[in-house]
């Protein structure tokens, strides 16, 4: 009876112990917040997770809010967050966080436990077939297997890997899949020395574009007029390759709502945010075609220039190497970071161009903005007539939330702070996801929240 007692109480301590050589393997690799919703098989990663120093614990009964929760997070630290859940049709939950993680490049490790393999397949409550349970949407996929006193090394390293690969070189969901056996909480007196090196494992730069690259980019750039289209990306900061390229480009730059430019430091760019009213006009699209297209981030909401754009020659600067093309107009991807290879271009251009096709737009979209002002006093009811009490919320320092398509191709309301979530125009999880905004200096409201339907 000893003996037996013995051999059940090391089980529950292995499991404990290949849980801590996991999480201590995830926090170096930037891994801050763990958000958890409950269940007895992920009491080993639980009981574990409670002893990581520096480690966030969050509790989310539901495992689909769960699951939008973590991807706000995420989306709000620029960290990897790690999910954790029991067995059986739980992960299964978390299917449409995933799907946005891997849609617009969202680091998440996917913690799910799981009844032994010899559970697998025959019948047992709460167990199915978890291995391959989010097939395409992932970076990567592991499964170790039972605990085993040898793997514990092994379990650490693992835990680098997946927190590495989820950030670089094309950040994105990692599912961990962890059997356990019963029992599984220990005694008391279980050994869990801390022996894992902790030091933080920072993610590579994205690279530069090679020279040959550059010098196929620039000979297009020189056979006739073109644009700069920012898409939808993450929070930009100064971009002084940006900056750099317009001051030698004669090109205009058309600001996604999604890019961040809109509600940046960005006076000194040729910046056209009108273009899906401009566009609308047929006489004014057809002056205003390019002859190719510099695209820096994901392609635009506005169905509008999506059209327009149809046909034209189109460079991709995307450091994720995605080919991100659904017009089939790109020419070829430049796997860069988009700042820097704006500014590797910048460098090879001999003498500024002078503005004269910039211009051109610029003038254009005055004209739109002198003619808006009867738009935004629609009657109530249009989709115009929704732009005028948002902007009102959206004073200086609350964020705006963007969840649904809507008509914010054309809304431009000023240096406003936003966060948004497009990658397949879901409107699933709005809630949990708003609720990571920022939070504001005093003021009495704490934050400003648009959903639009």
């Amino acid at each position: 009876m000893t003996d037996e007692h013995e051999d059940t109480d090391d089980t529950a301590c292995l499991s404990l112990r290949w849980a801590l050589a996991l999480l201590r393997g995830l926090v170096p690799g930037g891994v801050q917040h763990l958000v958890l919703s409950p269940g007895s098989r992920s009491t080993p990663l639980v009981l574990a997770a409670e002893q990581i120093a520096g480690l966030r614990l969050t509790p989310v009964v539901d495992e689909r809010s769960a699951a939008f929760f973590a991807l706000g997070t995420a989306r709000a630290s620029g960290r990897p967050v790690a999910l954790l859940c029991t067995s059986g049709s739980a992960p299964a939950h978390w299917h449409p966080a995933v799907i946005e993680a891997h849609e617009w490049g969202v680091p998440l490790i996917l913690l799910s436990a799981d009844r032994p393999p010899s559970h697998i397949g025959w019948g047992a409550n709460q167990t199915t077939r978890q291995q391959r349970l989010f097939a395409d949407h992932l970076r990567a996929f592991h499964d170790p297997g039972l605990p085993s006193p040898h793997g514990l090394e092994g379990m650490s390293a693992l835990g680098r890997r997946a927190a590495t690969t989820s950030r670089w070189p094309d950040p994105g969901p990692v599912h961990i899949n962890l059997p356990f056996d019963e029992p599984l909480a220990p005694r008391n007196d279980c050994e869990t020395a801390d022996t894992a090196d902790t030091a933080s494992v920072a993610a590579p730069a994205a690279p530069l574009a090679s020279d040959a690259a550059l010098e196929q980019a620039i000979e297009r750039m020189r056979r006739g007029r073109g644009l700069i289209l920012c898409g939808p990306a993450e929070h930009v900061p100064a971009l002084p390759g940006l900056h750099a390229l317009c001051g030698r480009l004669d090109a205009p730059v058309l600001a996604d709502p999604l890019s961040g430019l809109r509600f940046s430091d960005s006076a000194r760019l040729p910046l056209v945010t009108r273009y899906d009213a401009l566009l609308r006009n047929p006489g004014l699209a057809q002056r205003l075609r390019p002859d190719w297209v510099l695209r820096l981030g994901r392609p635009p909401v506005s169905r509008v220039l999506q059209e327009w754009l149809d046909g034209i020659p189109l460079l991709l600067a995307d450091p994720r190497n995605r080919w991100q093309d659904p017009g089939h107009d790109c020419l070829w991807p430049l796997p860069a970071n988009p700042d820097r290879l704006c500014g590797q271009i910048a460098e090879r251009l001999s003498e500024p161009a002078e503005r004269t096709w910039s211009e051109t737009w610029l003038q254009a979209e005055q004209r739109c903005d002198s003619l808006a002002g009867p738009t935004w006093n629609r009657p109530a009811g249009s989709k115009d007539s929704c732009c005028r009490p948002c902007s009102r919320c959206c004073r200086a320092g609350h964020p705006c939330w963007w969840a649904t398509p809507c008509r914010y191709a054309s809304w431009t309301p000023g240096r406003v702070p936003r966060d948004k979530r497009r990658a397949c125009s879901a409107i699933a999880g709005s809630a949990a996801s708003m609720d990571n905004l920022p939070p504001l200096p005093a003021s009495p409201l704490p934050r400003s929240r648009l959903f639009s339907a």
